[in-house]
């Protein structure tokens, strides 16, 4: 299992690292492609569930720069306890420097891309997709 991130605005998207500019709002539409889990972010304060067919809403800022520990903090069956990521919080000029790194990378997520990074995996690696196909 793994999280998904995709920035739409941005038209990228990562796997297992999340990463958002400090002293900055950021509103997170949450879903879950099957079993139901929970986005918790310890050090941020932030726990909602993620439930297929649904759309949960989150709405966080980091106040300070550094890497926090992600989780599902639902247990969901095998692989649960790998379902982890990496949350960092960095200057603004950090993050457009991490925007071009992950829009660097040759990776593109389409529909089909999706249907094979949705099938169920464990201990998966951080991934980018410099580019998001639209819907």
């Amino acid at each position: 299992w793994k999280w998904l991130f995709i920035y739409p605005e941005l038209k990228i998207a990562t796997v297992n690292q999340l990463a958002l500019p400090v002293n900055t709002p950021v509103n997170f539409k949450i879903t879950s492609d099957s079993i139901m889990n929970s986005f918790f972010i310890p050090q941020l304060g932030s726990q909602v569930y993620a439930m297929a067919g649904m759309e949960t809403k989150l709405h966080l800022i980091a106040n300070e720069a550094g890497t926090f520990d992600g989780m599902s903090a639902n247990y969901s069956g095998g692989g649960f306890s790998g379902m982890k990521f990496k949350a960092i919080a960095m200057s603004n000029f950090e993050f457009d420097k991490w925007v071009e790194k992950v829009r660097a990378s040759e990776k593109q997520l389409a529909s089909e891309d999706y249907k094979v990074l949705a099938k169920p995996s464990e201990a998966e690696p951080v991934t980018y997709f410099g580019k998001v196909e639209d819907g």
